[in-house]
């Protein structure tokens, strides 16, 4: 979980234009500080560890949104229908 002072203000990976730039960095920071990351801004849970990517892939009985999340939009996926 992150720790209440860890910040990362330029991380804005819910905006298509912050991936043009070098995330690498960010991405660097949060694996090292806070791989299960909580984006208070926009409401999610941004993990940076190839592994508990892989984990969280293998169960979506405990890690799935039932509404689902398009990230460019900010709002809830609706299903079958064009983001």
């Amino acid at each position: 979980m992150n720790d209440a002072r860890f910040e990362l203000p330029d991380f804005r990976p819910e905006d298509p234009e912050w991936y043009l730039g070098d995330p690498h960095a960010a991405y660097a920071r949060l694996r090292r500080e806070a791989p299960v990351y909580w984006h208070e801004r926009n409401s999610f849970w941004f993990l940076s560890r190839h592994a508990d990517v892989f984990a969280v892939s293998k169960d979506p009985g405990t890690f799935c949104s039932g509404e689902g999340f398009l990230i460019h939009s900010n709002q809830p996926a609706a299903a079958g229908l064009p983001d």
